[in-house]
């Protein structure tokens, strides 16, 4: 199990500042906005506060096909004096109102960044967030799943500082507990992988003095149960993470 202190959090950030400065310079143009949503009518503002400095994120409903409930995915903030850690950044068309809406909360440097899983409502926003100084950390699985598949007729273009820079692994030996464990703001933080379940690379993210737990979409508060097979997913999977999380305390939904 990897321990991060906020002080290592800094060294590795420190590390990487030249190759943000070149990506910062060099970044490709961004993609023409899909049609799913009607973005220019998204809003994403504080949903929940938890705490003294736990916050959830969310879009507002009707304006996104894929999530009527509320447009893309939530976003789970710890804010204090040692900076900023993010869980997931939704979708990539509405990177600038989500760095809004962390700005009413904290000014402070945004650090980290856990990606919960590779879909683009939860990992749009990590190019952008990369070059705001944010260390994108998930699972090994999850940056394989990001990487576009070279036997699509025609394979999406890649931005290589959206991928996350420091990962781990899920082993079934050690199944429910943190393969990292960051110490910031006050806050233990576990990151916890999962078996295959909603995707191949799954996480979720427990605030141990917060008493919340962060899940991602192996289950969902809307629709059918989906497990993204082609992806890695795997039902049997969502049914062990759903049962392995069956007595967790206060929950947060993704």
């Amino acid at each position: 199990m990897k321990t991060i202190s906020v002080l290592m959090c800094g060294i590795v950030a420190m590390s990487l500042v030249s190759a943000a400065v070149w990506a910062q310079e060099n970044a490709p143009p961004e993609p023409p906005r899909r049609a799913i949503a009607q973005w220019d009518k998204v809003t994403i503002t504080v949903e929940q506060k938890i705490g003294a400095n736990l916050a959830i994120l969310h879009g507002n409903p009707g304006v996104d096909t894929n999530h009527p409930d509320a447009s893309g995915g939530r976003v789970a903030v710890l804010y204090g004096p040692d900076g900023v850690l993010m869980v997931d950044d939704n979708n990539i068309e509405v990177h600038d109102k989500l760095l809004a809406a962390v700005r009413s909360l904290s000014t402070a440097p945004i650090k980290l960044l856990i990606n919960s899983h590779a879909h683009s409502d939860h990992t749009g926003g990590n190019a952008f967030f990369a070059r705001q100084g944010a260390v994108i950390m998930a699972q090994q699985n999850l940056r394989d799943e990001l990487m576009p598949n070279p036997d699509a007729p025609l394979p999406m273009p890649l931005d290589p500082v959206s991928l996350p820079v420091v990962t781990y692994n899920y082993d079934p030996a050690t199944k429910g507990k943190p393969a990292v464990v960051i110490h910031m703001n006050g806050e233990t933080v576990d990151v916890i992988p999962m078996m295959p379940s909603h995707m191949g690379g799954d996480s979720i993210v427990k605030f141990e003095k917060a008493n919340v737990i962060y899940i991602e979409d192996f289950y969902r508060n809307f629709g059918y149960p989906f497990a993204d097979q082609a992806n890695g997913g795997s039902i049997n999977g969502m049914f062990d993470a759903i049962d392995l999380m069956s007595n967790c305390p206060t929950t947060i939904l993704c």
